[in-house]
Protein backbone atom coordinates (compact mmCIF):
# COMPACT_ATOMS: atom_id res chain seq x y z
CA UNK A 1 0.00 0.00 0.00
CA UNK A 2 1.01 3.61 -0.54
CA UNK A 3 0.14 6.21 2.07
CA UNK A 4 0.50 9.95 1.55
CA UNK A 5 0.62 12.39 4.46
CA UNK A 6 -0.16 16.09 4.15
CA UNK A 7 -0.15 18.70 6.92
CA UNK A 8 -0.75 22.45 7.10
CA UNK A 9 -0.23 24.52 10.22
CA UNK A 10 -3.14 26.96 9.94
CA UNK A 11 -6.64 27.19 8.51
CA UNK A 12 -5.41 29.85 6.06
CA UNK A 13 -3.28 27.29 4.22
CA UNK A 14 -4.31 24.48 1.92
CA UNK A 15 -2.92 21.17 0.76
CA UNK A 16 -2.67 22.10 -2.92
CA UNK A 17 1.13 22.45 -3.17
CA UNK A 18 1.82 19.26 -1.23
CA UNK A 19 -0.86 17.33 -3.11
CA UNK A 20 0.42 18.54 -6.50
CA UNK A 21 3.99 17.53 -5.64
CA UNK A 22 2.90 14.06 -4.58
CA UNK A 23 0.61 13.61 -7.61
CA UNK A 24 3.44 14.67 -9.91
CA UNK A 25 5.76 12.15 -8.27
CA UNK A 26 3.24 9.32 -8.56
CA UNK A 27 2.57 10.17 -12.21
CA UNK A 28 6.27 9.84 -13.00
CA UNK A 29 6.61 6.66 -10.93
CA UNK A 30 3.73 4.57 -12.18
CA UNK A 31 5.77 1.43 -11.60
CA UNK A 32 5.66 2.13 -7.86
CA UNK A 33 1.86 2.19 -7.93
CA UNK A 34 1.65 -0.80 -10.26
CA UNK A 35 3.91 -2.91 -8.08
CA UNK A 36 2.19 -1.93 -4.85
CA UNK A 37 0.33 -4.81 -3.29
CA UNK A 38 -3.30 -4.08 -2.41
CA UNK A 39 -4.61 -5.01 0.95
CA UNK A 40 -7.38 -7.56 0.75
CA UNK A 41 -9.88 -5.17 2.30
CA UNK A 42 -8.84 -2.11 0.24
CA UNK A 43 -9.95 -1.23 -3.27
CA UNK A 44 -7.34 1.46 -3.88
CA UNK A 45 -3.55 1.13 -3.51
CA UNK A 46 -3.16 4.74 -2.29
CA UNK A 47 -4.52 6.14 0.97
CA UNK A 48 -4.27 9.85 1.76
CA UNK A 49 -4.02 11.13 5.33
CA UNK A 50 -4.17 14.81 6.31
CA UNK A 51 -3.76 17.04 9.35
CA UNK A 52 -5.53 20.36 8.81
CA UNK A 53 -4.51 23.43 10.83
CA UNK A 54 -2.23 21.38 13.10
CA UNK A 55 1.19 22.72 14.09
CA UNK A 56 4.23 20.54 13.53
CA UNK A 57 5.12 21.07 17.19
CA UNK A 58 2.03 19.05 18.23
CA UNK A 59 3.09 15.56 19.29
CA UNK A 60 2.62 13.13 16.40
CA UNK A 61 0.65 10.75 18.65
CA UNK A 62 -2.08 13.41 18.76
CA UNK A 63 -2.25 13.76 14.98
CA UNK A 64 -3.71 11.73 12.12
CA UNK A 65 -0.16 10.69 11.30
CA UNK A 66 -0.24 8.42 14.35
CA UNK A 67 -3.32 6.61 13.02
CA UNK A 68 -1.40 5.90 9.82
CA UNK A 69 1.59 4.61 11.75
CA UNK A 70 -0.65 2.17 13.62
CA UNK A 71 -2.06 0.54 10.48
CA UNK A 72 0.79 0.83 7.98
CA UNK A 73 2.50 -2.52 7.33
CA UNK A 74 5.92 -3.84 6.41
CA UNK A 75 7.04 -2.91 2.87
CA UNK A 76 4.30 -0.26 2.58
CA UNK A 77 5.33 3.21 1.37
CA UNK A 78 4.68 6.58 3.03
CA UNK A 79 5.14 9.66 0.82
CA UNK A 80 5.52 13.20 2.17
CA UNK A 81 6.40 16.48 0.46
CA UNK A 82 9.22 17.21 2.95
CA UNK A 83 10.45 16.08 6.35
CA UNK A 84 9.09 19.13 8.14
CA UNK A 85 5.57 17.78 7.45
CA UNK A 86 6.31 15.05 10.00
CA UNK A 87 7.17 17.60 12.66
CA UNK A 88 9.05 20.75 13.52
CA UNK A 89 11.29 19.33 16.22
CA UNK A 90 14.41 17.29 15.58
CA UNK A 91 13.82 14.56 18.16
CA UNK A 92 10.20 14.09 17.09
CA UNK A 93 11.22 13.59 13.46
CA UNK A 94 13.99 11.19 14.49
CA UNK A 95 11.56 9.14 16.59
CA UNK A 96 9.09 8.87 13.70
CA UNK A 97 11.85 7.87 11.26
CA UNK A 98 13.19 5.30 13.71
CA UNK A 99 9.79 3.66 14.13
CA UNK A 100 9.18 3.58 10.36
CA UNK A 101 12.62 2.11 9.62
CA UNK A 102 12.29 -0.52 12.34
CA UNK A 103 9.06 -1.71 10.76
CA UNK A 104 10.67 -1.77 7.27
CA UNK A 105 8.39 0.94 5.92
CA UNK A 106 9.70 2.97 3.00
CA UNK A 107 9.48 6.72 3.51
CA UNK A 108 9.85 8.96 0.46
CA UNK A 109 10.51 12.65 1.10
CA UNK A 110 10.18 14.64 -2.11
CA UNK A 111 11.91 17.90 -1.17
CA UNK A 112 14.98 16.06 0.08
CA UNK A 113 14.70 13.72 -2.94
CA UNK A 114 15.46 10.68 -0.85
CA UNK A 115 13.95 7.36 0.14
CA UNK A 116 14.52 6.28 3.71
CA UNK A 117 14.99 2.58 4.31
CA UNK A 118 16.27 0.43 7.15
CA UNK A 119 19.95 0.88 6.34
CA UNK A 120 22.89 2.86 7.70
CA UNK A 121 22.93 5.43 4.88
CA UNK A 122 19.26 6.27 5.44
CA UNK A 123 19.78 6.64 9.18
CA UNK A 124 22.72 9.01 8.74
CA UNK A 125 20.94 11.10 6.10
CA UNK A 126 17.71 11.20 8.07
CA UNK A 127 19.60 12.67 11.01
CA UNK A 128 21.31 15.23 8.75
CA UNK A 129 18.06 16.28 7.04
CA UNK A 130 16.22 16.51 10.37
CA UNK A 131 19.00 18.60 11.89
CA UNK A 132 18.92 21.02 8.96
CA UNK A 133 15.12 21.31 9.20
CA UNK A 134 15.34 21.96 12.95
CA UNK A 135 18.06 24.60 12.52
CA UNK A 136 16.08 26.26 9.75
CA UNK A 137 13.01 26.48 11.98
CA UNK A 138 15.06 27.99 14.82
CA UNK A 139 16.65 30.57 12.52
CA UNK A 140 13.29 31.59 11.05
CA UNK A 141 11.84 31.88 14.56
CA UNK A 142 14.72 34.06 15.74
CA UNK A 143 14.54 36.33 12.68
CA UNK A 144 10.79 36.71 13.12
CA UNK A 145 11.08 37.55 16.82
CA UNK A 146 13.88 40.01 16.10
CA UNK A 147 11.83 41.80 13.42
CA UNK A 148 8.76 41.97 15.69
CA UNK A 149 10.83 43.34 18.58
CA UNK A 150 12.30 46.00 16.29
CA UNK A 151 8.83 47.07 15.16
CA UNK A 152 7.67 47.24 18.77
CA UNK A 153 10.58 49.50 19.72
CA UNK A 154 9.80 51.81 16.79
CA UNK A 155 6.17 52.06 17.87
CA UNK A 156 4.63 49.97 15.06
CA UNK A 157 1.68 47.88 16.22
CA UNK A 158 2.21 44.16 15.70
CA UNK A 159 -0.51 42.01 14.21
CA UNK A 160 -3.76 42.61 12.43
CA UNK A 161 -6.08 45.53 13.16
CA UNK A 162 -9.47 45.08 14.77
CA UNK A 163 -12.03 44.06 12.18
CA UNK A 164 -15.78 44.54 12.24
CA UNK A 165 -16.16 42.57 8.99
CA UNK A 166 -14.35 39.45 10.23
CA UNK A 167 -15.24 36.49 8.00
CA UNK A 168 -13.34 33.35 9.01
CA UNK A 169 -12.33 30.74 6.45
CA UNK A 170 -14.35 27.88 7.90
CA UNK A 171 -13.97 24.50 6.14
CA UNK A 172 -17.13 22.78 4.93
CA UNK A 173 -16.65 19.71 7.12
CA UNK A 174 -16.74 21.93 10.23
CA UNK A 175 -19.97 23.63 9.10
CA UNK A 176 -21.50 20.21 8.40
CA UNK A 177 -20.67 19.00 11.92
CA UNK A 178 -21.77 22.22 13.65
CA UNK A 179 -24.90 20.72 15.24
CA UNK A 180 -22.93 17.72 16.51
CA UNK A 181 -20.38 20.06 18.06
CA UNK A 182 -23.07 22.17 19.75
CA UNK A 183 -24.82 19.09 21.16
CA UNK A 184 -21.52 17.61 22.38
CA UNK A 185 -20.68 20.85 24.18
CA UNK A 186 -24.15 21.01 25.74
CA UNK A 187 -23.58 17.51 27.11
CA UNK A 188 -20.37 18.61 28.78
CA UNK A 189 -17.66 17.98 26.20
CA UNK A 190 -15.07 20.71 26.71
CA UNK A 191 -13.81 23.05 23.99
CA UNK A 192 -10.36 21.56 24.55
CA UNK A 193 -11.62 18.05 23.73
CA UNK A 194 -13.66 19.26 20.74
CA UNK A 195 -10.64 21.14 19.41
CA UNK A 196 -8.58 17.96 19.72
CA UNK A 197 -11.20 15.90 17.89
CA UNK A 198 -11.48 18.36 15.01
CA UNK A 199 -7.73 19.09 15.01
CA UNK A 200 -8.00 22.86 15.33
CA UNK A 201 -6.88 25.45 17.83
CA UNK A 202 -9.26 25.87 20.78
CA UNK A 203 -9.47 29.67 20.32
CA UNK A 204 -10.21 29.16 16.62
CA UNK A 205 -12.98 26.69 17.52
CA UNK A 206 -14.67 29.18 19.85
CA UNK A 207 -14.31 31.99 17.29
CA UNK A 208 -15.84 29.89 14.51
CA UNK A 209 -18.74 28.85 16.73
CA UNK A 210 -19.39 32.47 17.74
CA UNK A 211 -19.35 33.57 14.12
CA UNK A 212 -21.69 30.79 12.91
CA UNK A 213 -24.08 31.56 15.76
CA UNK A 214 -24.25 35.18 14.61
CA UNK A 215 -22.35 36.67 17.52
CA UNK A 216 -20.03 39.66 17.13
CA UNK A 217 -16.46 38.42 16.76
CA UNK A 218 -13.46 40.66 17.21
CA UNK A 219 -10.22 39.34 15.77
CA UNK A 220 -6.87 40.50 17.06
CA UNK A 221 -3.45 39.03 17.70
CA UNK A 222 -3.04 40.06 21.29
CA UNK A 223 -4.18 37.54 23.86
CA UNK A 224 -7.40 38.83 25.38
CA UNK A 225 -6.36 37.27 28.70
CA UNK A 226 -3.30 39.49 28.88
CA UNK A 227 -3.95 42.43 31.13
CA UNK A 228 -2.08 45.66 30.42
CA UNK A 229 -0.22 46.67 33.57
CA UNK A 230 -1.45 49.78 35.32
CA UNK A 231 -4.45 49.96 32.98
CA UNK A 232 -6.36 52.03 35.54
CA UNK A 233 -3.60 54.66 35.39
CA UNK A 234 -3.55 54.68 31.60
CA UNK A 235 -7.32 55.15 31.51
CA UNK A 236 -6.78 58.53 33.13
CA UNK A 237 -4.67 59.57 30.12
CA UNK A 238 -6.98 58.10 27.48
CA UNK A 239 -8.18 61.43 26.11
CA UNK A 240 -4.69 62.94 26.11
CA UNK A 241 -3.29 59.88 24.30
CA UNK A 242 -6.09 60.18 21.75
CA UNK A 243 -5.25 63.81 21.02
CA UNK A 244 -1.54 63.08 20.66
CA UNK A 245 -2.26 60.25 18.22
CA UNK A 246 -4.38 62.66 16.14
CA UNK A 247 -1.32 64.92 16.01
CA UNK A 248 0.52 62.08 14.19
CA UNK A 249 2.74 61.27 17.17
CA UNK A 250 4.21 57.78 17.45
CA UNK A 251 4.19 55.70 20.64
CA UNK A 252 7.80 56.67 21.56
CA UNK A 253 6.89 60.35 21.04
CA UNK A 254 3.73 60.02 23.11
CA UNK A 255 5.81 58.42 25.85
CA UNK A 256 8.12 61.44 25.80
CA UNK A 257 5.16 63.81 25.99
CA UNK A 258 3.64 61.94 28.94
CA UNK A 259 6.92 60.95 30.57
CA UNK A 260 5.31 59.32 33.57
CA UNK A 261 4.07 56.41 31.44
CA UNK A 262 5.96 53.16 30.93
CA UNK A 263 6.65 52.47 27.23
CA UNK A 264 5.57 48.80 27.26
CA UNK A 265 2.42 49.59 29.20
CA UNK A 266 1.51 52.35 26.74
CA UNK A 267 2.23 50.12 23.74
CA UNK A 268 0.00 47.32 25.08
CA UNK A 269 -2.71 49.81 26.06
CA UNK A 270 -2.94 51.24 22.53
CA UNK A 271 -2.71 47.76 20.96
CA UNK A 272 -5.60 46.36 22.99
CA UNK A 273 -7.87 49.40 22.89
CA UNK A 274 -10.12 49.19 19.83
CA UNK A 275 -10.54 52.93 19.33
CA UNK A 276 -6.89 53.80 19.98
CA UNK A 277 -5.65 50.90 17.86
CA UNK A 278 -7.72 51.98 14.87
CA UNK A 279 -6.85 55.66 15.35
CA UNK A 280 -3.13 54.99 15.67
CA UNK A 281 -3.06 52.91 12.49
CA UNK A 282 -4.64 55.82 10.57
CA UNK A 283 -2.19 58.42 11.89
CA UNK A 284 1.28 57.97 13.42
CA UNK A 285 1.74 54.38 12.29
CA UNK A 286 1.46 55.20 8.57
CA UNK A 287 4.52 57.42 8.80
CA UNK A 288 6.43 54.82 10.80
CA UNK A 289 5.66 52.07 8.31
CA UNK A 290 6.93 54.20 5.44
CA UNK A 291 10.17 54.84 7.33
CA UNK A 292 10.49 51.15 8.23
CA UNK A 293 10.03 50.00 4.61
CA UNK A 294 12.50 52.61 3.34
CA UNK A 295 15.29 51.26 5.57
Amino acid sequence: MIFTYLRVSSNKQDFDNQRNEIDKYLSSHRDLVANTQHWADTAEPIIQCTDYAVSGTVDYTKRSLYEVMKIIRENDTLIISELSRLGRELFMIMEILRKLMQRKIHLISLKENFEFKDDLTSKVLSFAFSLVADLERELISKRTKSALEEKRKLGILIGRPFRDDYVPNIPDHFRDDLEKIKIAHEFGVSYRELARRYKINRSTLRRWLSYLEGNDVQFKWYDSKKETKNVHILDNYHEQITELIKQELSIPEICNEINCLNYNDLYDYISQSKDLNELYRRHGQIRLLELYKAR
